[in-house]
Parts: structure tokens; sequence; C-alpha cells
């Protein structure tokens, strides 16, 4: 290699370790219109969909395996998806949400629930 090509090589190293190091964790939703279309970052940790009128979970969010706290509060959720259970929580928030009573919480067995 020439002097050039390592002084490249080094530079793009360090250029895609700094954008390694600022993928995005968290996210906050207050608007539906904030919604993601298509998908969520995949490295989220923490998600709070807030008073959006959401009436139903993505599967998409069931899939983030970095997701360790889940915040959709107010909104108008009538079910929870089985898949939610495979997520690590450490905290789940869904109060004043349209939930009513379930059969089966078993799924979410071990999960913090507020």
């Amino acid at each position: 290699m020439e002097g050039k090509d390592v002084i490249n090589l080094r530079l793009n190293t360090v250029t895609a370790m700094a954008q390694k190091s600022k993928l995005q964790t968290k996210m906050a939703i207050n608007r539906h219109s904030d919604y993601p279309i298509k998908v969520f970052p995949r490295y989220l940790q923490s998600l709070t969909i807030d008073n959006t009128q959401l009436v139903k979970l993505s599967y998409h969010i069931c899939s983030l395996r970095n997701l360790t706290h889940l915040d959709v509060s107010n909104n108008k959720l009538r079910k929870l998806p089985v898949d939610l259970g495979r997520l690590h929580l450490s905290k789940l928030v869904l109060h004043d949400n349209n939930l009513g009573e379930m059969d089966d919480w078993s799924f979410l067995n071990g999960k913090w629930l507020i």
C-alpha cells in the first residue's frame, strides 16, 4: 500500500467507528405524524410512544432485540402481541390504554409493568 492508501484506510476506519458510536438508542414519539413509516432504528434501547392514539403495537417493535425500556402509555391499545414477551424489557409502561381484561399475561412473565 502507498502512504496515501494507508491514510485513507485509517480515515475510513475512524469514520465508520464514529458513525457506529452515534447509533440511535433512544426515541420518543409524541405525535402520530412522528411515527416511523417503515421500521424503527434497530439499536434502540428505549422507546416512548406517548399519546399518539396508537391502537396496535407494530411487529417491528417486537423485533428490537436491544430494547429494554418501552413506554406506550396514554394510547388506545386493546391488546398486546405475544411476541412482546421475547424482548428483554426491564421496564414496560402501559397505563392509560384500553387493554381491559386480558386472559393470559404469562408471556410477560418476569417483566416489570408500570
